[in-house]
């Protein structure tokens, strides 16, 4: 009689599928929780610029044309802010750009938002 069962060499492959199958979960689920890091650092960046721009339309006036920057925490991050305030050919508008990073010397950008305020 012939014993019926897998040979060793065939449990060998099984395994070797396996562990490969395993290792591209682990670098999924790894990618994943730093694109979700990645996500939330994005967020708060937006709420930053939100919020920057929400101050500067309830102050009521025109801001200089120039810059301003400053940092912000939120959301236990401390975030670096720069806004590029310039005029436009309507002498009762101006343009606002805000830019927000995770370092001071304001590298990559990681929220942008771009307004207009106008005289009230």
């Amino acid at each position: 009689m012939r014993a019926r069962g897998f040979s060793l060499l065939e449990l060998l492959v099984a395994l070797a599928v396996v562990a490969v199958a395993l290792m591209a979960v682990q670098r999924a689920m790894g990618m994943a929780a730093g694109q979700a890091h990645e996500l939330r650092l994005r967020l708060i960046a937006t709420w930053v610029a939100e919020n920057r721009l929400a101050e500067l339309r309830l102050a009521r006036a025109l801001p200089a044309a120039g810059e301003l920057a400053g940092e912000e925490v939120q959301g236990g991050l401390t975030l670096y802010w720069r806004a590029h305030i310039g005029g436009t050919p309507n002498p009762r508008f101006r343009r606002v750009e805000l830019t927000v990073s995770d370092t001071p010397t304001q590298g990559q950008a990681l929220a942008r938002l771009v307004a207009y305020l106008a005289v009230p």
